[in-house]
């Protein structure tokens, strides 16, 4: 297997996800705050919708007023880790979007990308990739991770960065 200095980037995930319509709860002569269970509840089914991945909870802050274009940080139970996401009010009617500060990588459909790019590359389809870890990983924008390409008997690291939170990634084979 000869070794390219760069190998095709792959976008793997989106980043944004829609929440809507969240129920608001409107005191009397109160300000309108967001229902945070109910949105707790659609962050984690839009994430995990989104990424293939299982959620375990969302925190937000206990009150969040509703204002249009205002935003407020949540944090995301994925495996062991805690993936930080910013959430914006598009509407003064619940309306949200979820951006996550971190890419959400499914280990499988890395390794799988990059067997796929490898084969394309070198004409071959016996290539078998594995990456550290466990079945998901999230990374920051710009992090780096090895993974090892096995084509038969020869075997190749491959260094896998982080390009952004979208989950875009460059493979360079050493």
């Amino acid at each position: 297997m000869r070794a390219p200095a760069r190998l095709r980037p792959r976008r793997l995930l989106a980043a944004v996800v829609a929440v809507l319509g969240v129920v608001l709860a409107v005191g009397c002569g109160q300000p309108a705050v967001l229902d945070v269970d109910r949105a707790e509840a659609r962050i984690a089914t839009s994430l995990a919708d989104t990424f293939d991945v299982e959620v375990g909870g969302v925190a937000c802050p206990e009150e969040v007023r509703v204002q249009a274009g205002s935003t407020f940080a949540c944090t995301a139970t994925i495996g062991d880790a805690t993936l930080e996401v910013d959430v914006r009010q598009t509407d003064d009617e619940g309306a949200l979007t979820v951006e996550p500060a971190q890419a959400v990588l499914v280990t499988a459909r890395v390794e799988a990308d990059i067997a796929e790019v490898l084969a394309d590359r070198f004409d071959r389809a016996d290539v078998e990739v594995t990456c550290p870890g466990g079945p998901q990983r999230l990374e920051a924008p710009d992090a780096t991770f090895t993974c090892t390409a096995v084509d038969g008997d020869e075997s190749k690291e491959v260094e896998v960065r982080v390009r952004d939170a979208q989950g875009a990634l460059t493979y360079t084979l050493r």
